[in-house]
């Protein structure tokens, strides 16, 4: 039988970078909306899904997922979630 970070493993941030945490999630993020991995109009991962694949706080990812918005890279539908 496998232990959960065998089967998901987490994508850890590097704690001992000066850059925040935030910061780091949010350029992986868009990375993944710059390289396709995530097509246009398509749902990204819930903050609960995010908190659990990268091992940080609620408040890292709603702070990253908030910027791209800021940006323009990603939209929220009320009661539906946050799109590319």
């Amino acid at each position: 039988m496998l232990l959960f970070e065998e089967e998901f493993p987490l994508k850890r941030l590097n704690e001992n970078d000066p850059l925040p945490l935030y910061h780091q999630l949010k350029k992986i993020l868009s990375e993944k909306i710059l390289n396709h991995e995530w097509e246009p109009e398509t749902q990204i991962p819930t903050e609960e899904q995010l908190v659990k694949e990268y091992g940080v706080s609620r408040s890292t990812v709603r702070t990253a997922v908030l910027d791209l918005m800021r940006s323009g890279m990603v939209y929220r539908k009320r009661g539906r979630g946050t799109f590319v």
